[in-house]
């Protein structure tokens, strides 16, 4: 009896530990994961990170149905697409947000009117081309609002995203220097470009190497016609001695 008893005894031991082993032996998953044993409760009732809809099974059944990998692999794939979603929203309400900024006001998008009348009044206007401001003869009457009295004044309406930068309507920094240059600056009060002396150097933006630069830089005339005209005029190779 004692042996009947004892062999019955180990035999309800194994059993015991047999159903421990396979039901109640937490996984090593990591930290905050569902467990493949049971129901998997992260503590909101829902089984890892599945949720009902309509259509699908749910519960232990269910749960049982989807491996850890496939719940992982769909939350991975459901957190990248929203992130790209939303990356992509916000990538193009910015870029909406810098071309309004970055556009031009209306009135800069008129092209440069010289009016009516035959009067000579040295203005500037914003070219679309170069996204610069140059200077054009305004005759006095009619023409757009793309006209101003300044550089300086075009600039801060037509381009207020940029830091004012006059290049043509400073007043030139002269200096002593040895140099077989000649260097040309732009006189804003006059239209038009003049060369200085030999051993004369300039300083600061409104300097440029030659008249065909300066001109085309700075007017909305054909530089090349005038510069014929200007450098006959000027000090210098092929001009007056």
């Amino acid at each position: 009896m004692g042996c009947l008893f004892r062999c019955h005894a180990l035999a309800m031991c194994i059993i015991i530990v047999s159903g421990l082993s396979g039901d109640a032996v937490p996984s090593e998953n990591a930290e905050g994961q569902p467990s493949n044993s049971g129901f998997g409760y992260g503590g909101n009732g829902i089984s890892g990170d599945r949720v009902s809809s309509p259509g699908h099974a749910s519960g232990p059944s269910a749960a049982a149905g989807t491996t850890e990998n496939e719940v992982s692999l769909g939350s991975e794939a459901s957190g990248r697409s929203g992130a790209h979603a939303a990356s992509n929203l916000t990538g193009t309400a910015f870029q909406g947000a810098t071309l309004r900024r970055k556009r031009p006001k209306k009135k800069c998008l008129h092209p440069p009117e010289p009016g009516l009348c035959k009067a000579f009044m040295p203005s500037w206007y914003y070219d679309m081309k170069t996204m610069t401001c140059r200077m054009f003869i305004y005759g006095g009457c009619g023409g757009n609002e793309n006209r101003f009295a300044t550089e300086n004044k075009c600039q801060k309406e037509c381009l207020p995203w940029r830091k004012r930068f006059p290049v043509c309507s400073p007043t030139p920094k002269r200096r002593n220097c040895r140099t077989e240059t000649y260097w040309w600056y732009f006189d804003d009060e006059r239209a038009t470009c003049h060369r200085y002396k030999r051993d004369m150097c300039l300083a600061g933006a409104n300097k440029y190497r030659s008249c065909e630069k300066c001109m085309a830089t700075c007017t909305n005339m054909n530089f090349k016609e005038a510069c014929r005209t200007i450098i006959q005029s000027e000090p210098g190779p092929g001009g007056p001695e």
